[in-house]
């Protein structure tokens, strides 16, 4: 990251008196100057981005909310990549810019190595679920069709 957009952005936080878990999105312009068009101050779907660059930021998070002590955290490592399996897919399907089967592998070879909201390979029924759904045409929008057995739970493990 830029240290001096880091610098600015940290800046603008402490402006506003914002103090909590906060994700920022920039688009860089053609004339090389970053625009600020999103602030998350919520959990964010890349979450698992942010966490699997700098282990312990939700847990950090957590700790912060709670008044408990916040342990120091490392820089975030860069080349940590993030997948969202799901738009992927669902593009492949809508898109197809090299094939159906084409595009579901280069989705899935991608997925190798990469952080993702929802594949966990302990883990493996939710996104089995949005896989297959996500291939049936019958099946329009699957992120609001869990199977029965499946409960939707937001949490974070202390």
């Amino acid at each position: 990251m830029d240290p001096e957009l880091a610098r600015l952005s940290e800046e603008l936080l402490r402006r506003i008196g914002w103090v909590g878990l906060v994700e920022l999105q920039f688009l860089t312009g053609k004339d090389g100057t970053p625009r600020l068009i999103d602030l998350n101050g919520r959990p964010f779907g890349s979450v698992a981005l942010a966490e699997g660059a700098r282990p312990g930021l939700l847990d950090a998070w957590v700790r912060g909310a709670l008044d408990r002590p916040v342990p120091p955290l490392p820089d975030g490592r860069v080349g940590v990549r993030y997948q969202w399996l799901v738009g992927d897919l669902r593009r492949a399907r809508t898109e197809r810019r090299g094939g159906l089967v084409r595009d579901v592998g280069d989705s899935l070879r991608w997925s190798v190595g990469a952080r993702h909201s929802l594949v966990r390979l302990d883990d493996p029924g939710p996104v089995a679920h949005l896989l297959t759904a996500r291939l049936r045409p019958d099946d329009p929008d699957p992120e609001t069709t869990a199977p029965a057995d499946v409960v939707e739970v937001d949490a974070l493990a202390s």
